[in-house]
């Protein structure tokens, strides 16, 4: 096996990577929701899951990540997930004749089930200012569609409460 040297250094002596070598997590924010929120359908509407973080260099990127806890009040209907910088939608397929582009998808099985998502995205917004991203909902009409809640809502011992989060970390270039 050939032996990696870097700055003709072996590995136990690098203390430090050389310069054009990025990849650091500079900061790290998160934003929470353990309430939750009815949403109307047919367009894109927000969940709640919001936060802000300033970049420190137009060169960095944002690494997203969210989990969000759905539910529905009619079986058989479709929720699409997408995040948001500011008011763009980012990270989503094209949209394609009648079919919204989102990122994620998920189905409500039925009004007791748990249909959650998970989306992840690597964001160059090339900005030092503030920026808000955001988890928004697109739900296929017909239903009311909910965060962190199961459509029956039925207050039951085995019925559990759910919980979603959106994390952004700022990654050196």
């Amino acid at each position: 096996m050939a032996l990696t040297k870097i700055n003709n250094n072996t590995l136990s002596a690098v203390t430090t990577l050389p310069a054009g070598v990025g990849g650091k997590v500079l900061q790290v924010v998160q934003g929470f929701l353990n309430t939750s929120a009815t949403i109307s359908a047919n367009s894109f509407q927000p969940t709640g899951l919001t936060l802000n973080i300033t970049p420190t260099s137009s060169s960095n990127k944002i690494y997203l990540m969210a989990t969000v806890s759905l539910g529905g009040s009619t079986a058989d209907y479709n929720q699409g997930l997408a995040f948001f910088r500011d008011s763009t939608q980012i990270g989503s397929a094209s949209d394609d004749g009648s079919r919204e582009g989102v990122q994620s998808m998920t189905r409500v099985i039925n009004t007791s089930g748990y249909p959650n998502s998970s989306l992840v995205f690597l964001d160059a917004p090339s900005s030092t200012s503030q920026i808000t991203y955001t988890v928004k909902l697109f739900g296929e009409s017909g239903i009311t569609h909910y965060i962190n809640r199961l459509g029956d809502n039925a207050d039951q011992a085995h019925k559990f409460r759910m919980a979603s989060s959106i994390v952004a970390m700022e990654v050196s270039a």
